[in-house]
């Protein structure tokens, strides 16, 4: 993963995730036949868009100083 003012780009996604959205939008769209690479294409949009979210959200969460005193201990 790579991070360019504020845009993640992902060079390594997990196969296992884009063939899961790929198989949620084949059985989605009634298991019609003959759209394997458009279906795999949207599904890897899909996974870097929600992995992108993820990766600010992180980004963000970063950034809030003193994270520490948010954390309470087992009394």
């Amino acid at each position: 993963m790579t991070t360019t003012k504020n845009v993640v780009v992902f060079s390594n996604i997990p196969n296992e995730l884009v063939a899961q959205r790929a198989w949620e939008i084949y059985v989605a769209s009634g298991c019609r036949p003959g759209r394997d690479l458009e279906n795999w294409l949207q599904a890897e949009a899909e996974v870097k868009h929600e992995l992108s979210a993820v990766a600010a959200w992180v980004d963000d969460w970063s950034s809030v100083p003193d994270q520490g005193a948010c954390v309470r201990s087992a009394a």
